[in-house]
């Protein structure tokens, strides 16, 4: 019985990622076109945010959700063509920053559990996880010939700034939720 409620939960926890992803993703090309650099880089990215916060959430099933997420919009996008590609980009997105997050944990001292997580480490987290996934994706666009090695440093710089943008406009977004439900909930 628990491990077919496991699944459930976990299931839709990656749906839940997916349909954030897309949504994101979506409103992002809608609300902030004027800030493409090149085609698949964004200076302000918000999907990255709704990224980030996901993996704090949901973990491995999140990054499971993304990569689904990312590669419907990359199919959507880019056409049924050269699915193996779209594939690992998406892999890179999801699973990439994922292991970017695990990294930047270990590597700040935060606990798996995350139970030592304050405010004051989202930015270096949303800073870890942006080099990481923009550092993989933009070698995998590189790796399938849609990118030279001299732009690598600029792209990776680009992607990663759009990234750590979005990211912490996402946490403010959330932050100030937050504190408007505390406040409204303390006058109820």
């Amino acid at each position: 019985m628990a491990m077919t409620s496991n699944m459930k939960i976990n299931g839709l926890v990656a749906v839940t990622a997916a349909l954030l992803w897309i949504f994101s993703f979506a409103l992002n090309d809608w609300l902030l076109a004027f800030a493409q650099h090149t085609p698949g880089i964004h200076l302000v990215f918000l999907p990255s945010g709704v990224r980030l916060l996901a993996l704090l959430i949901g973990g491995f099933w999140a990054a499971a959700g993304v990569t689904l997420g990312v590669f419907c919009c990359l199919v959507f996008e880019f056409g049924p063509s050269g699915l193996n590609r779209l594939a690992a980009l998406a892999v890179a997105n999801g699973f990439g920053a994922y292991l970017a997050l695990l990294a930047v944990c270990r590597i700040a001292g935060l606990a798996p559990s995350l139970e030592n997580l304050r405010p004051v480490h989202l930015p270096l987290v949303a800073l870890g996880v942006g080099l990481g996934s923009s550092a993989l994706t933009n070698a995998l666009y590189i790796g399938f010939g849609q990118d030279q090695w001299e732009n690598y440093v600029e792209h990776v710089a680009a992607m990663a700034a759009g990234d750590v943008v979005g990211s912490l406009i996402m946490i403010m977004l959330v932050m100030g939720m937050l504190r408007l439900w505390r406040v409204t909930r303390k006058a109820a």
